[in-house]
């Protein structure tokens, strides 16, 4: 059986994590051409990336 939600009054900050958020820098010095190949590489236990072959 489920017990009843009572809001936590003391600490009001439990449960938000205190880290600064990911900072994810997508910058590009090489063009691409054109895209010669791409794969699907697949592990047990990871999510599936994509590999490019460029030019």
């Amino acid at each position: 059986m489920l017990k009843p939600y009572h809001p936590d009054d003391h600490d009001e900050s439990r449960g938000y994590s205190h880290r600064a958020p990911p900072v994810v820098t997508t910058s590009f010095d090489k063009e691409v051409e054109e895209v010669l190949s791409k794969r699907v590489v697949r592990r047990r236990g990871v999510q599936p990336s994509t590999q490019y072959l460029i030019k």
